[in-house]
């Protein structure tokens, strides 16, 4: 979409209409991320909008009715617009888990155990992804939520450790495959003889249109596990208590794009 000649800044607006055609995330330079289907927004222009020969966009969902763009702009006191409909494609995707089992787990290196969902010979949860098209393709994740607490024997807080919406590593895995075998702090009796996890996260199967573009999530999978561990004195030995998770869980596609606010690592 185009507009030769300068003038005062105005705005878009996105909304739905009938022709056009184009594939999900193959703009160049992001202006805007268009709304979810059947929404309406407007994106106010800036300055540098007006000196380029034309405005991209990118979608992050695919449509099953196609697309709009509205642009106006005032030029010495006159309004000019021009719209562009686009049918918003994405490449067919499948996302799933296989989850395992949460245990007392050693770890030799340290020469301590730690409550861990799986660990390195049978991961706590796999995912495959497929993506059937060209492009690139990757898996991020995001933990949305840990809380860990420590107590001594006689029920007294040690130590809390929460936090919310980081990212566990960016990305997780290229590809479409990645385990994960999250963990607590290493139980050390001698500090704190209880410990209580629980660990939320949200894993995206991402996708990248071949002709650049930039990197969309198609479907996403929400996760959890926690438990406690707790050393039994008479038993010389820690033991888990309640461990719960949520079983293979299935993907569903996304809406919107991955944000978080730190690194977990």
């Amino acid at each position: 979409m185009a507009f030769k000649r300068k003038g005062a800044i105005s705005s878009y607006s996105t909304i739905n209409s009938t022709s056009g055609s184009t594939t999900l995330g193959s703009a160049k330079d992001s202006i805007t991320i268009a709304p979810e289907e059947g929404a309406t927004t407007i994106t106010k222009l800036v300055a540098d909008d007006l000196e380029k020969p034309s405005v991209k966009y990118h979608w992050i969902t695919k449509s099953a009715a196609p697309r709009q763009i509205k642009g106006t702009v005032t030029i010495d006191g006159k309004e000019y617009s021009k719209a562009a409909s686009f049918n918003v494609e994405a490449p067919d995707a499948e996302f799933t888990s296989e989850t395992g089992i949460i245990d007392i787990v050693d770890f030799p290196s340290i020469n301590k155990s730690k409550l861990s969902y799986g660990y390195v010979a049978a991961p706590g949860i796999v995912f495959n992804g497929n993506i059937n098209g060209q492009g690139g393709k990757q898996i991020w994740q995001r933990v949305d939520l840990f809380e860990q607490r420590k107590l001594d024997s006689n029920g007294n807080l040690v130590e809390k450790e929460s936090w919310i919406n980081r990212s566990d590593s960016y990305p997780s895995a290229d590809g479409t495959s990645y385990d994960d075998s999250p963990t607590g702090s290493p139980l050390d009796k001698n500090i704190f003889t209880k410990l209580s996890i629980s660990d939320i996260f949200t894993t995206w199967l991402m996708y990248k249109h071949p002709d650049e573009g930039i990197w969309v999530p198609l479907r996403e999978i929400h996760w959890w596990w926690s438990g406690v561990a707790e050393y039994n004195d008479t038993l010389q030995k820690w033991e888990k208590i309640r461990p719960d998770n949520n079983e293979n869980p299935a993907s569903v596609e996304s809406k919107k794009l991955p944000e978080w606010n730190g690194s977990a690592n």
